[in-house]
C-alpha cells in the first residue's frame, strides 16, 4: 500500500509542473492580447498573482510565529525550573 501511495505521489509531483506550464501559456496569451487592446485584464491577472503568491508566505509566517512562541514558552519554563532548584 505504501509503495502505491509513493508511486501516486511521484506521478502527481512530476505531472504538476506540466499542467502549470500549460495554464501559464494560456494566461500569458490572454494578458498580452488584453494589453495590446488596452483592456484591464492584465491588471486583474497581476493582482490575482500577487494575491495567490501571498498565502504561502502568510502560512509560513504563522507557522514560524507559533514555533517562536513555543520556543519562548519552553525557555521560560526552563528558567522557572532552574530558579526553583536554587
Amino acid at each position: 500500500m505504501t509503495k502505491l501511495k509513493n508511486t501516486i505521489c511521484l506521478v502527481i509531483i512530476v505531472l504538476l509542473p506540466l499542467w502549470s506550464a500549460a495554464q501559464c501559456s494560456v494566461c500569458s496569451a490572454v494578458v498580452s492580447s488584453s494589453a495590446q487592446n488596452g483592456g484591464g485584464v492584465s491588471k486583474g491577472i497581476n493582482h490575482a498573482i500577487l494575491y495567490l503568491m501571498s498565502f504561502p508566505y502568510i502560512i509560513l509566517a504563522a507557522f514560524l510565529a507559533y514555533r517562536y512562541r513555543d520556543y519562548i514558552a519552553f525557555q521560560f519554563r526552563t528558567l522557572i525550573q532552574r530558579w526553583r532548584m536554587l
